[in-house]
């Protein structure tokens, strides 16, 4: 299998997957090309291997991979610049590009509506209504349903009527093409970025760090929160559409689950620890699934089993009161809490039918002045940092 990748917006590489493996491969050299790539797809061309690409100001390239040489360029009528661009089908001989411009209108043109007065190409359908430019434009084949989303934080979906029945769309049905505005959606608090249309789902996220997911009569289902700060900027649907895949400015990778959004929806309670009115949690940390560790104002380290909400105190050390900095290793047996005062605990665990236990503890004191912070770099060693700049390697 052959994939094209886009790098800096405005080259591409031939990437290879070998399914046996999932191994990628680059299989070309990089290709610079003189605009922003909004979009690339293989071509059906008989004997060439061809891509369309999709350019930011409105212009379609055809490219010729055995010579890697331009073989046609073509302007739309609207020349302006775009944001995004969506090719929506693969075929040479019927080419249709939807184009999201900066006038808040997304043009559907193709190469084959040439005009030899004018040098370029003709619009033959255009949708308006967003109040900003449009950011991302998906298209449905097999429901002939296309979406774009806007600066204005809204989504808009458009039902298209052809003139034929027929799934293998000629181009003059898409001349003919009439479209009806089925929905407007609003729920992302700032604006959204992309869009995907699965099969009875709607998937959108956008700069509140939020992926919504609506349904086709216009309700959002569930706004699935979880990146930090602004921005969630890539969207990947797996192909059952099990789960799909956002890609945040927090260099975070997420993977949210859609068959269980019963489960989501009824997901958050909230969790009281048995401790003084006067006391409350200042550190809270996942040791596993299913357990959970409180470090307290008072100097108390908790550990929570959430299946049956029962509580253990693992520590209560009034030395810890006011301060104190917690890690846990990525084997999840050793904890380690530091104070103000340089002393710091190490705690060894096991695990059984999952509940955690405290094997031996050790108790010693590694500097004078604050543990400004504790991390672990192995299995059974960590680092810790101190007054004076002074970083310390310690053995768990």
């Amino acid at each position: 299998m052959y994939m094209v990748s886009e790098r800096n917006l405005k080259s591409f590489v031939i990437v290879g997957l070998d399914h046996g493996s999932d191994v990628l491969e680059v299989k070309s050299d990089l290709t610079e090309i003189e605009d922003w790539i909004w979009d690339i797809t293989w071509l059906q061309k008989s004997g060439l291997q061809c891509l369309a690409l999709a350019l930011g100001h409105n212009v379609i390239l055809q490219w010729d991979l055995n010579s890697g040489s331009l073989l046609q360029k073509f302007h739309c009528e609207e020349k302006c610049i775009l944001y995004c661009a969506k090719f929506l089908t693969d075929s040479w001989d019927n080419l249709v590009l939807a184009a999201g411009t900066v006038f808040n209108q997304v043009v559907i043109w193709s190469p084959h509506g040439y005009s030899s007065e004018t040098a370029t190409c003709e619009v033959f359908q255009r949708f308006a209504g967003h109040q900003g430019v449009i950011f991302s434009i998906d298209y449905c084949p097999r429901t002939k349903r296309i979406c774009s989303v806007s600066d204005d934080r809204s989504i808009r979906l458009y039902q298209l009527h052809f003139p034929t029945g027929n799934d293998s769309l000629s181009l003059s049905a898409w001349h003919l093409v009439q479209s009806s505005l089925l929905h407007v959606m609003y729920g992302h608090l700032a604006r959204v970025w992309d869009v995907k249309l699965l099969s009875d789902k709607i998937i959108s996220i956008g700069e509140d760090a939020a992926c919504c997911m609506w349904n086709y009569n216009g309700e959002m289902i569930k706004k699935f929160k979880g990146h930090k700060g602004r921005s969630i900027w890539s969207l990947a649907s797996e192909r059952n559409e099990l789960f799909v895949v956002t890609g945040g400015g927090d260099s975070s990778i997420r993977l949210w689950n859609l068959k269980s959004e019963g489960q989501y929806m009824n997901s958050t309670r909230s969790i009281c620890p048995q401790i003084s009115s006067s006391d409350h949690p200042r550190i809270v940390k996942l040791l596993d699934f299913n357990n959970l560790l409180v470090m307290t104002f008072e100097g108390q380290l908790l550990l929570h089993l959430i299946p049956s909400q029962s509580w253990t105190m693992l520590m209560s050390y009034s030395k810890f009161q006011s301060y104190s900095v917690l890690a846990v290793s990525s084997c999840r047996h050793y904890i380690t809490i530091g104070n103000i005062s340089g002393t710091m605990k190490v705690f060894y665990m096991e695990e059984k039918d999952y509940t955690w236990r405290t094997v031996w503890m050790v108790d010693k004191v590694i500097c004078e002045g604050k543990i400004f912070s504790i991390n672990w770099i192995a299995d059974s060693s960590f680092l810790t940092t101190q007054p004076n700049g002074v970083v310390s390697p310690h053995l768990g």
